[in-house]
């Protein structure tokens, strides 16, 4: 899995997001279903609070596009 999701580091700046005065309209983070490596992404990855988060949507996608080279 991507280090930054283990690590949570997504979370953490989801929650620092989240606690500025000017909020977004919407957060969308495409996950796709599996990774680069053939690795499936475990739905209890997010169950973080801050994934539950009203303007916080996960949006699941088929393939991985992976970071650009």
């Amino acid at each position: 899995l991507p280090e930054r999701l283990r690590k949570l580091r997504t979370q953490q700046a989801l929650t620092s997001i989240l606690q500025n005065s000017i909020l977004p309209e919407k957060i969308i983070i495409s996950i796709p279903s599996k990774t680069l490596k053939g690795e499936e992404y475990p739905e209890d990855l997010f169950s973080h609070p801050v994934f539950k988060h009203p303007l916080v949507h996960i949006h699941r996608v088929e393939e991985d596009q992976g970071p650009d080279p």
